[in-house]
């Protein structure tokens, strides 16, 4: 049976927006009507995508101190991350791993910044960069909070209470 339209790939960005705001999705990613673009990335996200690329290279083995040099809020956050560094299982570890599913018409994305996967369980780890932490009910609807578990347990063997 031939398709009539092609699969639509779905991000937890793309549900946020779709959830916030079925008009803007309807726009950007259906009909694909740019934006006027105001600026570029603030410098908030910058330093955000600046420490991501921080983690990875941390991850890979790879020489950090170039990125941590003259920057002071990558300093601090590494360091905070080294003194409190979140609980992690044991297990292989992957940077900025993807994970596709097909699904139904809809091609379901992630990137995690982080997965481990231990014998018995994973553990997904998303490098944030806010300012203030959201509160957990935010955190706990978000679409990246319900989608890259989801996902995690439809492509490998981990149930998902071992998520």
């Amino acid at each position: 049976m031939e398709r009539s339209q092609p699969f639509v790939q779905l991000s937890q960005t793309h549900l946020q927006v779709l959830s916030t705001c079925p008009r803007k999705f309807q726009s950007l990613f259906l009909d694909q009507l740019a934006l006027p673009q105001v600026s570029t990335r603030s410098e908030q996200q910058q330093l955000g995508v600046q420490f991501h690329q921080l983690m990875q290279q941390r991850e890979l083995g790879l020489e950090i101190q170039p990125l941590l040099a003259d920057n002071p809020q990558l300093q601090r956050w590494f360091h905070h991350f080294q003194d409190f560094p979140p609980p992690m299982i044991t297990g292989t570890r992957q940077s900025e791993h993807p994970c596709t599913l097909a699904f139904q018409d809809f091609i379901l994305v992630a990137v995690y910044d982080l997965l481990i996967q231990g014998p018995d369980q994973a553990q997904i780890i998303d490098w944030k960069t806010y300012r203030r932490p959201p509160y957990t009910q935010t955190l706990q609807q978000h679409w990246q909070t319900r989608l890259y578990p989801f996902l995690l347990a439809e492509t490998s063997q981990y149930q998902p209470e071992q998520i």
